[in-house]
């Protein structure tokens, strides 16, 4: 506890950006104390700045994902839009030491952006999620893959990395969603456990997006929600999740 106690601290900055509708759901820490920021805005819009842009895949559908760099101050060093020709939703965002940057989401387009080596190459779900990873500049998709099943919603909620792995968690309605690990060993839960309902899944994919290393649900007989993914610091996960029953 060496940092000092702030009692009344101090708003460096705040600002608005966007058109109506645009939303920032995750943030993350990056080199010189600036501020990366993943959302979502309607389609084709912009968020209103003179900043470096990027286009990757086709956005410009019913909604885009946006990543940001922000400086200090809350200016915009460079924005990329990332999407497809439908509905893409961005929510949560984490950086790795050398400044790459890898975000997750959901979409309903079946030509989002995906890379040669992707997990998952086509959607077959209503609303599939997406892991990506972008380079320090956010110019470039390192990786990019859906993470669903043939049926029912996924929701990506939560990163972390594990090394030069990434682990996501989110909830899902999907009965067919991707479990297993790598070796063949069993998941902690192979199946749904309340097929139709919400469920958690926890996932973890390779340094290149091209395979899962475990995958898992993590669920009972009603909705089940994340509420929060914490490293422990020896490679482990703590998951806290809320339930919600009718009884």
């Amino acid at each position: 506890h060496s940092a000092p106690l702030v009692i009344d601290p101090t708003v460096l900055y705040s600002k608005s950006y966007g058109p109506f509708g645009t939303a920032a759901t995750g943030f993350a820490p990056g080199p010189q104390d600036n501020l990366y920021v993943i959302g979502s805005l309607p389609g084709g819009a912009t968020l209103d700045t003179t900043a470096t842009s990027h286009n990757l895949g086709n956005p410009g559908g019913r909604s885009d994902v946006f990543v940001a760099r922000m400086d200090m101050a809350g200016n915009f060093v460079w924005v990329t839009y990332l999407g497809g020709s439908s509905s893409d939703f961005g929510r949560a965002i984490v950086l790795d030491s050398t400044g790459a940057i890898y975000i997750t989401g959901s979409t309903t387009s079946l030509d989002f952006p995906v890379s040669s080596k992707a997990f998952q190459k086509a959607s077959t779900a209503p609303l599939s999620g997406f892991l990506t990873k972008l380079d320090s500049s956010g110019a470039n998709i390192l990786y990019s893959t859906y993470l669903g099943g043939k049926d029912g919603s996924v929701f990506p909620a939560r990163l972390a990395l594990a090394g030069s792995n990434l682990v996501v968690a989110g909830e899902t309605e999907s009965a067919t969603f991707p479990t297993g690990a790598a070796g063949g060993a069993q998941p902690y839960q192979k199946s749904s456990g309340s097929p139709g309902n919400l469920d958690i899944f926890l996932s973890k994919i390779n340094a290149d997006g091209s395979d899962l290393i475990f995958s898992t649900y993590l669920g009972g007989n009603a909705e089940d929600d994340i509420a929060q993914m914490i490293p422990d610091g020896d490679g482990n996960f703590i998951i806290r999740s809320e339930e919600h029953t009718s009884e």
